[in-house]
C-alpha cells in the first residue's frame, strides 16, 4: 500500500538571513584584533593565548569572522590557519591527527610519526596559528585525571615549538590554566621547562557574560541588533520592536540571563513566526520564550508588567553569582 512522501520543510528565508547577519562589536573587534596578532607572530615568534568566556557569548562569532578574512581550506597549498574543536577525553594522539586531518591529510602510525608528520606539513603549508576550540574537554574533569590534561598542555607546547605557529585556545574561563602545566607534581627541572608556555603567552581575551550592573554594555548589544532588525526590515518588511528601548533591553537580558549570543536563538524563532511584511510583537517574544528558552526566569519577561522587572531582574543576577561562586 503506498503513501505520499511528507515534504520537508525549511526555515523562512527571512529567518534564514538574520541568523547569518553579524554586527560589529567593540569586544568582538578587539578579540579579532588579537588573533591577527597571534597569526603575525606566527612563524617567528610563536605566541600561545586564550579566548575564553561562557557558553554562549559570541566566541564562535569571532572565530567566524577570522575564518572569513583568512580562509580555512585544507585543499590549499597554503594556509596560514589550521583549526580544530577536540573532545572530551582527547588524548595527544588525537589532538595531533585532528590537527593533521585539518590540513587535508590522512594521519598514521604512532605519536612520534604523527609529530614528524605534523611539523612536515605545517612548514610545507606555512601554518602561522593553530586554533583548538573547545579546549575545556581538555581539562581534568573531561579527563580521567590531571595528567591526561598535563599531557595535553605538554603537546600543545611541543606542537609550538616544532612548528613555531602561534596557538590559540578557545573555551571556558578556566581555560588559561592549561597554559599553567599544573596539573601534576614535576620536578624542579622540569617545573623550570613548564613556565615557558605561560611566560609566552599574551593575556587571556576574555568576552564575559553581561552583568545587570552593566548597562552600557548591554545597550552597545542591542544597538548592534537593532541594526540587524533594520536590515531585515528593509529586505522583508518585517518589523521588531525597538531594541534599544530601555524596558524591551531589560526584558531581553532577563531572558538571556546576561549571555547575549542566547538572544539570537530567542530572535531566530521569533522571526520564524511571522512572513514577510510581518510583524513581530511582545506576545510573541512571549510565547516564544516559553517554547525555546531552556533556563527560564520564575516569570515570563514578556509577559510582564515594566514596574516588576527590576525585582525579577536582580532575582537573576543573584541566581548567577550564586551559580559562579558554585563553580
Amino acid at each position: 500500500m503506498g503513501g505520499s512522501v511528507m515534504k520537508i520543510g525549511n526555515l523562512k528565508s527571512h529567518t534564514t538571513f538574520f541568523d547569518k547577519a553579524r554586527f560589529k562589536h567593540p569586544e568582538f573587534s578587539n578579540a579579532i584584533k588579537g588573533v591577527k596578532e597571534l597569526i603575525k607572530c606566527g612563524g617567528t615568534i610563536p605566541v600561545v593565548t586564550c579566548l575564553i568566556g561562557p557558553s554562549r557569548v559570541g566566541k564562535s562569532v569571532v572565530i567566524e569572522q577570522i575564518y572569513e578574512k583568512y580562509g580555512i581550506n585544507p585543499n590549499l597549498e597554503e594556509q596560514a590557519i589550521v583549526a580544530i574543536k577536540i573532545i572530551a577525553k582527547s588524548t595527544p594522539k588525537m589532538v595531533v591527527e585532528s590537527l593533521i586531518e585539518a590540513m587535508g591529510v590522512k594521519p598514521k602510525d604512532n605519536l612520534n610519526r604523527l609529530r614528524t608528520q605534523l611539523i612536515f606539513l605545517a612548514k610545507k603549508k606555512g601554518v602561522r596559528l593553530f586554533i583548538i576550540d573547545e579546549i575545556q574537554h581538555g581539562m581534568p574533569q573531561h579527563q580521567d585525571s590531571g595528567k591526561g590534561t598535563q599531557l595535553i598542555a605538554d603537546i600543545l607546547k611541543l606542537i609550538s615549538d616544532d612548528t613555531n605557529a602561534s596557538i590559540l585556545l578557545v573555551g571556558l574561563e578556566n581555560t588559561p590554566e592549561i597554559l599553567q602545566n599544573a596539573f601534576k607534581k614535576r620536578n624542579s627541572f622540569d617545573n623550570s621547562q613548564e613556565k615557558q608556555m605561560i611566560g609566552r603567552s599574551f593575556p587571556p581575551m576574555h568576552i564575559p557574560r553581561i552583568k545587570l550592573t552593566q548597562k552600557k554594555r548591554l545597550m552597545n548589544i542591542m544597538k548592534g541588533y537593532q541594526r540587524l532588525f533594520d536590515l531585515l526590515k528593509q529586505k522583508f518588511g518585517i518589523t521588531f520592536p525597538d531594541v534599544t528601548d530601555e524596558v524591551l533591553a531589560l526584558r531581553l537580558w532577563i531572558a538571556c540571563r546576561g549571555y547575549f549570543g542566547r538572544l539570537r536563538f530567542l530572535f531566530d524563532f521569533s522571526i520564524e513566526a511571522v512572513d514577510i511584511n510581518g510583524e513581530v510583537t511582545l506576545q510573541i517574544l512571549e510565547k516564544t520564550y516559553d517554547k525555546v528558552m531552556s533556563e527560564k526566569a520564575a516569570e515570563n519577561p514578556f509577559a510582564c508588567e515594566p514596574s516588576q522587572l527590576p525585582r525579577i531582574a536582580r532575582t537573576v543576577e543573584h541566581l548567577e553569582a550564586l551559580d559562579a561562586e558554585g563553580k
